[in-house]
């Protein structure tokens, strides 16, 4: 299937496009969700080292009880590769399936993460799932402009011409 906006093929249950972030109607939302978030990181030491202290400090959370939702008094699990996939032949499947059972990305970034293809499907992934307005950037080195993911750093137009960002 194609994005009716800008043409772009997207990936199967998607609910926006990735590019322009249109609204398909491909998914319903996903209200049951395994993890708070998925975070997407480039596998260096300074890049994993704040992926592990963010990991901790969500999962760590304890929810202040007048904000306290079904009795929760924590955040919830994080989704953090090293923590969470089996050695397996269907990687790109497991990570898939993980990103669209998060209800947010949390993006790494730094110049090294540009060089990542993994991180930049990912963010593409989750996009095309969710939307971009749930994915968070940590910027851990650089300037943003050398440093965030470039999906998400582009600005199309809508079909009414508005800019989407």
């Amino acid at each position: 299937m194609n994005c009716a906006v800008c043409g772009r093929e997207l990936p199967e249950a998607a609910a926006f496009c990735p590019r322009c972030a249109h609204a398909t109607g491909g998914a319903a939302e996903c209200g049951d969700y395994a993890y708070e978030a998925f975070i997407s990181y480039r596998h260096t030491p300074e890049d994993r080292a704040l992926a592990r202290r963010i990991q901790r400090r969500i999962e760590g959370h304890r929810v202040p009880r007048e904000l306290r939702q079904d009795g929760r008094t924590r955040l919830g699990k994080c989704f953090r590769d090293e923590d969470e996939l089996p050695t397996s032949d269907s990687l790109p499947n497991l990570i898939g399936d993980a990103l669209g059972r998060s209800r947010f990305l949390i993006v790494i970034c730094s110049p090294r993460m540009c060089e990542s293809l993994w991180v930049a499907r990912e963010v593409e992934l989750f996009s095309a799932y969710h939307g971009r307005d749930r994915v968070l950037l940590a910027l851990a080195d650089g300037e943003p402009a050398e440093s965030f993911p470039p999906l998400l750093m582009s600005i199309t137009e809508k079909s009414d011409g508005e800019p989407v960002q």
